[in-house]
């Protein structure tokens, strides 16, 4: 039994500050009391929808990955190793299927993507059966990406591989010095990878169907999540956000923060809307990067805004989701759900506004599904924002571009003097981070206490693992830690 299994059953998890969610804690805080740290609840509460309760089912467990929702189901992976399909209207068990998930699920066209250690398995959406499997010699780096039938994928040696969805038939690969920060993403007949280099980090632009080079754009931070519409929006840990053109990926503009860039962006027509760990939701000019406004989050952010009409929905690991004006900032209300969120609200808009739907899950397995209440809707839900670009188009099933020789793997990247120590937690309390770290290392990792004064919130208390660890050394502790169920585990340099 792991870790996280022996002691979940006997007590809570700790809300951390910055919202960092510290599992080792919890075979200590049932004997102190700890203080948590967080900013001020925004006054409220209101609803962010007028909505009623379609249903609600406690799954009695938590899930394993983010589950997937499309227009008629949701597929939740349980941390039982059970797929499970329910109706997105009624909660209606639809189909089931032993397969643990080690990465979030994709869906396109009625296929449904998993992925099992080194194994990509697909599955009829409608009924569970079985399409076909795909195994690879390394595992995936990133969770892979998929639209209109072309399934792309980075493996952990730096390969990028080009699948066709319907049947897994591998298209083309191209290999990579450097690995992907994030996943890639697909917009028009081009494909955006973020990959990380010695020097920062680089934006690379490829040929949907070859895989050819278009262009590349150096930038001096790791680049995150990549939006691709008539300009490229992206955020990077140098606690820059970039605007770079299309045609070239020449810098039209960059805005400097107080953090690093946390998840995807949001745009309309004049403004882009982006979330940083310095806990701040801004709003800048589309065209000239002025900016617009900025307003404070309740917490640490797990994911960026979501535009829903002339709303900002956001939310982090509190129950509470935020919701902000988009043309002032204003704060608009919030929504509260019955536990620590899992994942962001997902919305699902349909075509009968009457039968849109909003999921909430919690990390404790509560899943609840609002529906429009009678009388007019308030807000509609329209995110992503239609894409000035067109969709790529659908894989041709009868013309597939082969490469008639696969491109050599690359060699794995090279971090030179680069070195990594891994964060588990944060803390306020002396006597609660030394039992902690004594945890830890009673576990084998070598942990150890790294304290700083801040003028606002006092003394901070990191817990990190490794003082100097190569970047394959810091990745594999923070699998074997995925591992033993502390999942927060993040990657940091030594001079951090």
């Amino acid at each position: 039994m792991s870790y996280y299994s022996r002691v979940a059953s006997r007590h809570t998890y700790l809300h951390c500050l910055l919202g960092v969610w510290a599992l080792i804690a919890a075979a200590i805080c049932s004997s102190a009391t700890v203080k948590v740290l967080a900013q001020e609840e925004l006054p409220g509460p209101s609803p962010i929808l007028p909505v009623d309760i379609a249903w609600r089912l406690d799954l009695k467990q938590a899930t394993s990955r983010q589950p997937l929702i499309d227009d008629e189901r949701i597929y939740l992976p349980l941390v039982d190793g059970t797929l499970l399909a329910l109706n997105l209207d009624t909660g209606a068990h639809v189909w089931s299927r032993h397969r643990p998930i080690e990465a979030d699920l994709l869906t396109d066209n009625g296929i449904l993507i998993a992925l099992y250690d080194q194994l990509l398995i697909a599955f009829d959406s409608s009924s569970g059966r079985l399409l076909w499997t795909h195994r690879y010699d390394h595992p995936p780096h990133t969770t892979p990406v998929i639209r209109q039938g072309w399934l792309v994928i980075q493996l952990r040696d730096a390969t990028l591989v080009m699948l066709r969805a319907i049947d897994g038939q591998e298209l083309w690969r191209r290999p990579f010095e450097q690995r992907a920060s994030t996943a890639p993403t697909i917009s028009g007949r081009q494909i955006f990878v973020p990959l990380e280099t010695e020097a920062g980090g680089l934006v690379t632009v490829l040929e949907l169907e070859t895989g050819a080079l278009i262009w590349e754009q150096p930038i001096t931070g790791v680049p995150g999540s990549i939006l691709a519409l008539d300009a490229v929006f992206v955020g990077a840990t140098d606690n820059f956000f970039y605007r770079l053109r299309l045609e070239d990926g020449r810098i039209d503009w960059h805005v400097r923060t107080g953090g690093d860039i946390f998840g995807l962006a949001a745009v309309d027509e004049e403004r882009v809307y982006f979330t940083a760990l310095d806990n701040l939701v801004r709003a800048l000019d589309r065209q000239n990067g002025a900016q617009r406004w900025r307003m404070p989050l309740q917490g640490r952010p797990e994911s960026g805004p979501v535009r829903v009409q002339n709303s900002l929905v956001l939310s982090g690991l509190s129950p509470n989701v935020q919701l902000f004006h988009t043309e002032t900032g204003r704060p608009m209300g919030r929504f509260s759900a019955e536990n620590e969120l899992a994942m962001p609200p997902q919305h699902v808009q349909r075509d009968n506004p009457e039968r849109n739907r909003t999921v909430l899950l919690t990390r404790t397995g509560e899943l609840t599904v609002l529906a429009p209440a009678a009388g007019p809707q308030l807000l509609s839900v329209a995110f992503p924002l239609d894409p000035v670009l067109p969709a790529p188009d659908a894989i041709p099933h009868n013309e597939i571009p082969f490469m008639s020789k696969p491109l050599a793997p690359a060699s794995p990247p090279v971090y030179h003097g680069r070195r990594f120590t891994v964060q588990v937690a944060i803390y306020d309390q002396a006597s609660v981070a030394q039992e902690a770290v004594a945890t830890l290392r009673e576990l084998g990792y070598p942990a150890f206490e790294r304290a700083s004064r801040r003028s606002r919130v006092g003394t901070l208390r990191r817990i990190r693992i490794g003082q100097s660890l190569g970047h394959g050394q810091a990745m594999r502790l923070i699998e074997q830690l995925h591992v033993d169920g502390i999942a927060d585990a993040r990657l940091f340099t030594t001079e951090n």
